[in-house]
């Protein structure tokens, strides 16, 4: 009989398995750092489908409600998939989600949502190109046509 196959009550206590929490504040506060290579399915993942490992808040100083949906990383991320090691400093949520909502997508399809802004016109451009049909997408739409018609 193999040290596997024992049930957890024989085993004597310094031996007892301990199972590691799953909690997100354990996962976020993990020492992984962004450039270091992830494993592929054993990072859990937020709502929007990035990963827990990957910190984001809503930016400080970002009165406008896009950035309810564009979310500052609390470290500058450099992207697996991007030969040139480009960092970014921002995730659309709203890109993150579709990208990962399909049960085929790739660990790393949520990298597709990553961006670099710095102004919160180029959020308001990115919700009208990308996220015409979403409340703020049309919001901004409207306001432009607006603008336009004067």
């Amino acid at each position: 009989m193999t040290l596997d196959s024992l049930p957890p009550t024989d085993l004597p206590p310094s031996r007892t398995p301990e199972i590691p929490s799953a909690s997100p504040s354990t996962v976020a506060s993990s020492t992984l750092s962004p450039t270091a290579p992830r494993p592929a399915s054993s990072v859990g993942v937020d709502a929007f489908g990035v990963p827990l490992a990957i910190r984001h808040h809503r930016q400080d100083r970002g009165r406008h409600d896009v950035w309810e949906l564009a979310h500052q990383l609390d470290e500058p991320y450099v992207s697996s998939e991007n030969n040139e090691a480009a960092t970014f400093t921002h995730v659309c949520l709203l890109c993150a989600q579709e990208l990962t909502c399909n049960p085929f997508s790739s660990p790393t399809a949520w990298e597709g949502a990553l961006h670099r802004w710095k102004h919160t016109s180029n959020v308001k451009a990115h919700m009208v190109s990308a996220h015409g049909d979403h409340r703020l997408g049309k919001t901004e739409a409207s306001k432009k046509l607006e603008t336009a018609v004067r």
